[in-house]
């Protein structure tokens, strides 16, 4: 009795689970927006990609503009980037380390506001290339508008993105797609979904090397 007991109430908890699935379902917004996850070796169409985004190949870099481990590795894969346009594609996301980095956050909106001018790779060089001389200021908004500037941009536009709920959302999302992968340290890499640790050029190169071949 007791066991028909304890079985009857599994199967009542069980059709409550599926009955409330269902009603939370039918009671969402159809215009809700769906959020779309970044995968490893997957190109979102949020990413910013360097490249050819066609590749079979894609290095994945997870960084934050103030580490400074992030800006020794910054030379390296722009030249990667470089030497393997047409047979790879360079995707950059923004994982700011905010408890560490105190204007990690506002430069990552930075390129994501230079972005939507279709500069974010000419933003994300100048904040890796003059990291030391806004990294420890106490407000770097005035210095990032003097990049825009410097960029041509039109400043009104990059002033009102650089604050913006939308641009705000894609770093977060940036971020929290970094969380889902494990990720929690910069900078950190994925080739073809898989984590790698390169600690120089020529590691970087035997790596995509090695990929160029399992694609033949």
């Amino acid at each position: 009795m007791k066991n028909r007991f304890v079985l009857w109430s599994l199967v009542c908890g069980i059709l409550f689970l599926i009955v409330g699935s269902l009603v939370w379902s039918a009671s969402r917004k159809k215009d809700e927006p769906v959020v779309i996850k970044p995968g490893l070796a997957v190109i979102s169409p949020t990413d910013n990609v360097k490249g050819n985004k066609d590749a079979k190949i894609v290095l994945v870099e997870y960084s934050d503009f103030q580490c400074p481990a992030c800006g020794t590795y910054y030379p390296l894969v722009k030249q990667i980037a470089l030497d393997y346009k047409d047979s790879i594609a360079v995707v950059s996301r923004n994982f700011p380390l905010r408890s560490n980095h105190k204007n990690a956050q506002m430069a990552a909106q930075a390129a994501e506001a230079a972005g939507k001018q279709d500069k974010y790779w000419e933003m994300h060089d100048f904040l890796f290339e003059r990291q030391e001389k806004w990294s420890e200021l106490s407000d770097v908004k005035e210095i990032f508008k003097g990049y825009a500037k410097e960029l041509k941009l039109d400043e009104k536009k990059f002033e009102i993105d650089l604050t913006s709920k939308a641009v705000e959302q894609k770093v977060e999302a940036d971020y929290q797609s970094g969380i889902q992968s494990q990720v929690n340290s910069t900078p950190t890499f994925f080739l073809n979904g898989k984590k790698v640790s390169p600690r120089s050029y020529q590691d970087f190169r035997i790596l995509i090397e090695d990929s160029l071949k399992e694609q033949k």
